[in-house]
C-alpha cells in the first residue's frame, strides 16, 4: 500500500524535548557518496501516542542529488506504525514527490525532485520526519533505529543526469531515551535550616516487572541549601522512580554536645520544659518521658567518645525523619509520642511517582537544643606544618546558622617550662553571656607530651563534669549543677590542661589541635564559638635558636649606641602573632622623665621591622620601654 507524503507542520513539536534532530546538520562520515544519516539519540515523547524523529540527508560530493530511495528498520513491537513526512529542509521545495511503504519492522522511502532546475540539489539536514506510533506493548524501553535488518534493499541516489549512484546509510547510534525529568529533594532541620550532607540514591524499575531488580540511577548528597536534584530520562507512567536515604547510617552531624546533657538534666528535674520537636529529640531511650536516663545517655556517649547510641540502646539511631505532616504535628506537640504506635523513622524509602518533590525534615536523636544536623559550620583556623607529618587543624570555629550569641575560648602562646612541664590555661570570653555548659578537647603529640591533670576555675569546679583521656587526646565537658549553682560570667581562667614534657629535646614547636568545642548559656542554648587568637603551637625554649627566641619573646634593638652617624635611628625587630595591633616606644631619661613617645601600626602577623629617631635629645643614656600586644620590654640605649 502506497501513501503520499503529507506536510503537516503543525504536528512538528517545538518543545526542547521534541526536536529529535530537527535543527541539526549531521556530517557524513566519508566524502565519496551521498548519505542517509540516523542521529545518535532520540527522546521519546513521554506518555503521548507518537514520537517524531528526523532522518538526515548529507551530500559531501560534487554531484547534484535529485532523488533517493532507502530502507530503515525500527522496533515494531513497541511501535505499531511508522509514517514519513517531509522534514524542515525539504518542506520549502515546491516541486517534489515522495512516498513510502511499511511492512513488518521496516519502512521503504522514496523522494524525488520534480522541477525543471538543473542546479537543484537536496539540502543537507533533516530531510524527513519519521512518526512512530506507540503500541499497546510500549513501556518506554525501545530498540534503537537501524539501517540493516532481516531483509535487504537497494539504497540508491540519483544524480542530475538520471544516473543511479550508491546511497550510503550510516547510523550514529539511533538510541531512544525518555524525556529527562528533574526530581528535587529538599531536606530541612527542625528549625527550617538546610540539612547538608544527607545522602540519597535513586533507582528505577519497570512497573510491569514487579519482581525485577532496581536499576541504580545516581547517588548524591544534599548541598549547602539542603537540596538535591535527580535528573534522569524517565517516564513515570511506565517506570517507578525510587528515592532512598538510609539515615540510620548517618552520624550526629556534630549536633550533640554537653549542652544537650545540661538541657535534658534540667528537663528531668522540671527546671526546663521541653516542647515541640524537643520532646522527640530528648526522649532518647523511647521511654515516653524525658528522664535523668536521657541526660546520662548524652554524658555517657561524650565520655566514651562514641559516634552512635549502640553501646547503650538497641535500635536507636542518630538521625530520624519526619514528613511534612508529621513535622507539623511534632512542632505542635505538648507530649512525647507513643513510640509503639508512632515509631521513629530512620530511613526514607519512597516510590515518588506522581510527586513533584520530596521535602522531609530530620532531627538528631539526643539533640535537645535542636542545633540541627550539620548546622554548625566548622571554620578552619590554621594549619600547622602543612605537608609534613600530621596536618593539625588548629582551633576550629563553630558557627550555628540559627544562633546569634558568641563565646570564645582563649589560649595564650604556650612555652615549655624549665622543669619540663607545659600548661594550657583556657580563658572563656563570655561577651556578656552567662555560661552554664562547655566542652573542649586538645589533641597533642604523644611523643612529646603526656597529659597529667586538669585544674578547674572557680565556677566550673562546681559543675557536673567528665574527663576522658585517650592516646593523644584529652576531652573535658561539664555543665552547671543546680544543687551548687555557678555560671561563668567574667573572663577568668576556666580550666587548665597540664602536661608533662616527656621529650624535651629535638623539637622547636609542636602543634595542638583544639576540637569538640561547644558552649551553652545558663538556659541550655547553644552558642557560637569564635576561634582563639593564637596559632595553637607550643614553643620549646631549649631547642630554639637564641636569636629567634629573642624575636619571639621580646625585641631586637640596634644600633646601640646610636649617633648622628646613624641618623640617630633606633631599629627594632620582633615577631608578632596578631593583626591590626600597635607597637609603642616610650623614652625616659635617667631621671625617670618621659622625653619622647613613638607609635606605629602593625597590619599583619609575622616578622616586623620598624624604627624611630632620637632627634632633638641630648647625648646620654636613655631607657626605652617597648610595648607590643603580647609583650613589654625595657632596653638601655646610648646616644653620643
Amino acid at each position: 500500500m502506497k501513501k503520499l507524503f503529507v506536510a503537516l507542520a503543525a504536528l512538528i513539536s517545538l518543545t526542547a524535548f521534541g526536536q529529535n534532530g530537527k535543527l541539526e546538520v549531521l556530517t557524513a562520515p566519508a566524502s565519496a557518496d551521498p548519505y542517509i544519516l540516523i542521529d545518535t539519540l532520540f527522546t521519546l515523547e513521554d506518555t503521548s501516542i507518537t514520537t517524531d524523529i528526523y532522518i538526515h540527508f548529507a551530500n559531501p560530493t560534487a554531484n547534484d542529488i535529485k532523488a533517493v530511495q532507502f530502507r530503515l528498520f525500527y522496533d515494531a513491537v513497541n511501535f505499531s506504525n511508522a509514517q514519513i513526512y517531509w522534514g524542515p529542509t525539504a518542506t520549502p521545495v515546491a516541486d517534489k514527490y515522495g512516498s513510502y511503504f511499511k511492512s513488518g519492522d521496516y519502512i521503504n522511502v522514496i523522494a524525488s525532485y520534480t522541477g525543471t532546475s538543473s542546479n537543484f540539489n537536496w539540502a543537507d539536514g533533516a530531510m524527513f520526519k519519521l512518526r512512530l506510533t506507540h503500541s499497546s506493548a510500549y513501556a518506554g524501553v525501545v530498540d534503537s533505529m537501524a539501517i540493516a535488518g532481516s531483509t535487504s534493499y537497494n539504497n540508491l541516489a540519483t544524480t542530475g543526469n538520471g544516473v543511479d549512484v550508491n546511497l550510503e546509510m550510516y547510523n550514529y547510534g539511533g538510541n531512544f531515551q525518555m524525556q529527562p525529568q528533574e526530581f528535587p529533594l529538599k531536606v530541612r532541620n527542625m528549625d527550617g535550616t538546610p540539612a547538608q550532607g544527607v545522602w540519597f540514591s535513586a533507582s528505577k524499575r519497570l512497573k510491569t516487572n514487579t519482581a525485577g531488580v532496581w536499576t541504580p540511577i545516581t547517588s548524591d548528597s544534599t548541598n549547602s541549601n539542603g537540596l538535591l536534584v535527580v535528573s534522569h530520562p524517565i517516564d513515570t507512567a511506565y517506570w517507578h522512580l525510587r528515592m532512598v536515604a538510609q539515615t540510620d547510617t548517618m552520624s550526629d552531624g556534630s549536633a550533640i554536645s554537653i549542652v544537650d546533657a545540661y538541657k535534658l538534666a534540667n528537663a528531668a528535674s522540671m527546671q526546663d520544659t521541653l516542647s515541640g520537636v524537643e520532646l522527640y529529640e530528648g526522649d532518647i531511650n523511647e521511654s515516653g518521658d524525658v528522664t535523668i536516663s536521657d541526660a546520662f545517655a548524652v554524658f555517657n556517649r561524650l565520655a566514651l567518645g562514641t559516634a552512635n547510641w549502640s553501646q547503650l540502646f538497641t535500635g536507636i539511631n542518630n538521625v530520624a525523619v519526619l514528613w511534612p505532616s508529621e513535622y507539623q504535628s511534632a512542632v505542635a506537640a505538648t507530649s512525647i509520642p507513643t513510640w509503639a504506635q508512632a515509631p521513629r523513622v530512620y530511613a526514607i524509602d519512597s516510590i515518588v511517582n506522581g510527586l513533584d518533590s520530596l521535602n522531609p525534615y530530620i532531627y538528631v536523636v539526643g539533640d535537645a537544643t535542636t542545633t540541627g544536623y550539620n548546622n554548625p559550620a566548622v571554620l578552619v583556623g590554621k594549619m600547622a606544618n602543612p605537608g609534613t607529618g600530621t596536618e593539625y587543624i588548629l582551633d576550629p570555629a563553630i558557627y550555628m546558622q540559627n544562633i546569634d550569641d558568641t563565646v570564645q575560648f582563649r589560649i595564650p602562646k604556650l612555652v615549655m617550662t624549665q622543669d619540663y612541664e607545659m600548661s594550657v590555661p583556657v580563658v572563656m570570653f563570655t561577651f556578656g553571656n552567662n555560661i552554664g555548659a562547655a566542652q573542649m578537647a586538645i589533641e597533642y603529640d604523644t611523643n612529646i607530651f603526656r597529659f597529667t591533670s586538669i585544674d578547674m576555675g572557680d565556677a566550673p569546679s562546681k559543675w557536673t563534669s567528665l574527663l576522658s583521656v585517650e592516646k593523644g587526646k584529652v576531652f573535658w565537658a561539664g555543665h552547671e549543677d543546680k544543687l551548687n549553682p555557678s555560671v561563668i560570667t567574667d573572663m577568668t581562667t576556666t580550666f587548665t590542661f597540664n602536661f608533662e614534657v616527656v621529650q624535651p629535646l629535638g623539637w622547636q614547636t609542636s602543634p595542638l589541635k583544639i576540637s569538640q568545642k561547644f558552649a551553652g548559656d545558663e538556659n541550655a542554648y547553644d552558642l557560637n564559638i569564635k576561634p582563639s587568637p593564637n596559632d595553637g603551637s607550643v614553643v620549646n625554649k631549649m631547642s630554639i635558636e637564641p636569636g629567634l627566641l629573642e624575636l619571639i619573646e621580646g625585641f631586637r634593638v640596634y644600633p646601640n649606641p646610636t649617633s648622628d652617624a646613624y641618623g640617630n635611628w633606633v631599629f627594632i625587630e620582633h615577631h608578632n602573632d596578631y593583626e591590626k595591633t600597635k607597637v609603642q616606644a616610650v623614652v625616659y631619661n635617667m631621671f625617670g622623665q618621659q622625653v619622647m613617645i613613638w607609635e606605629d601600626q602593625i597590619e599583619e602577623k609575622g616578622f616586623q621591622f620598624q624604627g624611630f629617631q632620637l632627634n632633638g635629645l641630648p647625648e646620654g643614656t636613655y631607657l626605652v620601654k617597648l610595648v607590643a600586644h603580647d609583650r613589654e620590654k625595657v632596653y638601655r640605649i646610648i646616644k653620643y
